[in-house]
């Protein structure tokens, strides 16, 4: 019996004379490994987990900037042609804002891959905004889901929880398969969780389609208006490429109370239906379809709206955009 404890000892001595020899050789990977050269324009996310050192994101260099795809699209002579198509209509324009979210952000990113994936992570966002009322956290038991859903609400929740929006995430696998999380309620991640990322996702394939089919234009984002009767207004987006004017209203929610606002304002501004969308993340298309007659205006689903989008600026075939996807 002494025979076999002393063995036993000698065995786990030598598998940690293993472990310390593995993470010796891992320390010197990483400290000759070279970090990836990032292509121009990417669409994935990427470097998301990475914390945002803000001194050195302050000192990105003029070019890779004027690069960016926010930058290229805020030519101050178009913009002051869409304010003074609003002033053509008694619309008067309170506060101006300024789109400080690139187009290559990390937090852009993090808008995109919720929108490529919303049917798979809409609940785990739903709850988080439940969880906005209630500041308590909530649990969600992902046992019964696709792994493709387990894997997208995880991926998603870690990446917020990375940067700050989540203030607990744990996960349990098998044979638990229980998720923990809770919202931490700064007025970033509120902004973001209850509404922000589909307006940056709206925007990017804007951005992305009029970019790949070589059009030029300019845009607003969240200007505060008045209305001729005086009433006070916030528009979303607002585009302007060649000739033509488009307004974008995203709504994650609770539609029904401004449905009849927007249709009003769309009638003002006497766009075509082909040039103004209102843009659901959860409706059904026949839903979609009723609300546009009954409004009279256009009313997309989120999964759609690309193909709308193409549709209403007369692009037929599908745009390449560096191989990466939206």
């Amino acid at each position: 019996m002494d025979n076999v404890e002393l063995l036993l000892k000698e065995i786990l001595l030598e598998i940690r004379d293993l472990k310390l020899e593995v993470k010796e050789l891992k320390l010197k990977l990483n400290e000759n490994s070279k970090p990836l050269e990032q292509k121009p324009l990417e669409y994935k996310i990427v470097n998301i987990e990475k914390k945002v050192n803000l001194s050195e994101k302050n000192e990105t260099s003029k070019k890779e900037t004027s690069d960016d795809l926010v930058i290229k699209y805020q030519d101050s002579e178009c913009i002051r042609n869409i304010e003074k198509f609003l002033n053509s209509k008694n619309i008067k324009i309170k506060t101006k804002k300024e789109d400080t979210i690139l187009f290559e952000d990390n937090l852009s990113k993090l808008a995109n891959f919720i929108g490529k994936n919303y049917e798979n992570v809409k609940e785990f966002v739903h709850k988080l905004k439940i969880d906005n009322t209630k500041s308590s956290g909530f649990s969600m038991n992902l046992k019964e889901y696709s792994s493709k859903k387990v894997s997208d609400i995880n991926q998603l929740a870690k990446w917020l929880y990375d940067i700050g929006f989540l203030e607990n995430y744990t996960y349990k696998k098998s044979p638990n398969f229980l998720l923990f999380a809770k919202l931490n309620r700064i007025p970033k991640a509120i902004n973001f969780i209850l509404g922000g990322w589909m307006e940056i996702y709206i925007r990017n394939v804007i951005l992305k389609n009029l970019y790949v089919n070589k059009l030029n234009g300019c845009y607003i984002k969240n200007y505060q208006i008045t209305l001729p009767n005086e009433k006070d207004f916030e528009l979303d987006l607002v585009f302007k490429t060649g000739d033509d004017f488009f307004w974008f209203e995203t709504k994650t929610g609770d539609y029904q109370q401004h449905i009849q606002k927007y249709s009003d304002f769309y009638k003002m501004i006497n766009l075509s239906k082909e040039r103004a969308f209102l843009v659901l993340s959860d409706m059904t298309q026949e839903g979609a379809d009723i609300l546009s007659d009954m409004y009279e205006m256009k009313v997309v689903r989120l999964e759609n709206f690309e193909d709308e989008f193409k549709k209403s600026i007369g692009v037929v075939d599908e745009g390449v955009f560096d191989s990466a996807e939206v």
